[in-house]
């Protein structure tokens, strides 16, 4: 991996030493995408760019059409703001009798690694 490393969300502190617990690599970026995601566009005042818009739509019930469109939206929130992401693909699905969503996002890292994550909104 390209060795980058940043603190681990949520943010932890390590007893031992009193400083934050890091991550690195396949771990970092999945937790990169997880603050993307749950952060709503314009809730950062200094990068109002910053984010997704997938919690606009809680607690509605949107159409087949609209999920589409959100699958779309948050695949390229995550290639445009994640830069060591290189393809992202979405699949969101409404839970059955719950206002929840569960989204799937499946992305490959620049040098071809695959993962995924999964979450509910």
């Amino acid at each position: 991996m390209d060795g980058i490393r940043g603190m681990k969300f949520p943010l932890e502190i390590n007893l031992a030493n009193g400083r934050f617990v890091m991550s690195e690599g396949i771990q970092n970026i999945k937790e990169s995408i997880y603050v993307i995601v749950m952060t709503q566009k314009s809730e950062r005042f200094t990068r109002p760019e910053f984010g997704s818009t997938i919690q606009s739509w809680t607690f509605t019930e949107p159409s087949v059409t609209e999920l589409r469109m959100m699958e779309r939206s948050l695949a390229q929130a995550v290639l445009s703001q994640e830069p060591r992401v290189q393809a992202a693909q979405a699949r969101i699905q409404r839970e059955k009798d719950s206002d929840r969503m569960e989204v799937y996002l499946q992305y490959t890292v620049k040098g071809g690694e695959k993962d995924d994550v999964r979450f509910l909104i």
